[in-house]
């Protein structure tokens, strides 16, 4: 991940492994993992003072990604929320 502020906490879910970091940087457990076509990454991206938010992708045929979903987190959390209007 890339361009994350210091405070932010990055965290990535697969099927049956998770890995957080803060901050930009490789997630800890992520490079050198295979992955599966058509498996699906949720990525979080919190922050304890501000909105955060969330992807969930698919991974294609061809190496890239297709985002599937994406919202708000609220400060500090990891749920998912719509996004408010500010």
């Amino acid at each position: 991940m890339t361009n994350a502020a210091s405070a932010v906490t990055v965290t990535a879910r697969f099927a049956g492994f998770a890995t957080h970091r803060r901050g930009s940087g490789a997630l800890p457990g992520v490079p050198g993992r295979r992955f599966r076509v058509n498996s699906r990454v949720t990525l979080i991206f919190t922050n304890p003072n501000y909105f955060g938010s969330y992807s969930i992708v698919r991974i294609t045929p061809a190496g890239g990604l297709t985002t599937l979903a994406k919202g708000c987190t609220p400060p500090g959390k990891t749920n998912f929320i719509p996004c408010p209007k500010l």
